[in-house]
């Protein structure tokens, strides 16, 4: 008898790889999406509600820039459901986990604050492209100039999961060995583990078919990252005043790439 093999690990391989002129417009994609977190954040106020500061990054999302001409982008609409994008969590509701609506909850000094946000842009051949990140920021306390010190563990921990699992973005690698390595990172530095996968294709959709960056034994967690294949890295602390951060990152042979600048420093509201 012949030996067949599955198909399954080519065809997500295909579509996991990207073009250059996809990698062009998922990069587009990624610095608009954080273009309009930016300007979020510049106009975050003390005491607006999760749903009032989705409202507000709706109201920014509707200013389109003069570059998306240029670019032949006819269309820009939210990379999922518009309820849930961005999804906006502060202070006792970051224990939450993955998407979660926005509630009446308002922002009070002295707690963090995060986004799960992208955009989905359409080009006139037909082509779209997608983003998908994550920022945080911290209310500052009166008298504050910087976070306190359990803050800024919570940031300093999630950034060294996603500086390690950027490190080894490389095509050897299998998606569950990246998930392990960001995983333990936030766990053995005394946080709970979270409840979702490390990361996820991005591509045409925000959650894309392909290799799935999660605990060994889960599905597609064994197929390896792509050489040019854009994937996200997202750890949480999943505690209350904890936090996310979500960068979409190219694979190549001496490690990962992101695709739009990354979160070094946390967003501090006044």
């Amino acid at each position: 008898m012949p030996d067949f093999k599955s198909a399954d690990e080519l065809i997500y391989a295909l579509m996991d790889t990207k073009t250059e002129e996809d990698i062009k417009y998922l990069k587009i994609a990624a610095n608009r999406a954080l273009e309009i977190l930016n300007m979020t954040f510049k106009h975050l106020k003390i005491g607006m509600t999760e749903k009032q500061i989705v409202a507000l990054t709706h109201n920014i999302f509707k200013s389109k820039p003069a570059y998306f001409k240029k670019h032949g982008i006819i269309r820009e609409e939210f990379s999922w459901e518009k309820e849930l994008c961005p999804v906006v969590l502060i202070g006792q509701n970051l224990k939450k986990g993955g998407h979660s609506c926005a509630g009446n909850n308002p922002l009070k000094r002295g707690q963090t604050i995060y986004f799960d946000f992208g955009v989905k842009i359409f080009l006139a051949n037909g082509e779209k492209y997608s983003s998908d990140i994550q920022r945080m920021g911290y209310a500052l306390k009166l008298g504050e100039n910087h976070a306190p010190k359990e803050i800024q563990k919570v940031f300093s921990t999630l950034i060294s999961a996603i500086n390690l699992g950027i490190e080894n973005f490389k095509p050897t690698k299998k998606g569950y060995e990246i998930d392990k390595l960001v995983r333990e990172t936030i766990t053995s530095a005394g946080y709970p583990n979270y409840n979702h996968a490390t990361g996820h294709p991005v591509g045409e959709t925000a959650h894309s078919p392909g290799t799935s960056i999660s605990p060994k034994g889960h599905k597609r967690s064994a197929l390896n990252l792509c050489e040019n294949g854009v994937y996200t890295i997202e750890p949480r602390i999943q505690i209350e005043n904890g936090g996310s951060i979500e960068e979409m990152v190219m694979v190549t042979k001496n490690g990962g790439l992101t695709l739009c600048p990354p979160q070094k420093n946390l967003y501090l509201i006044r």
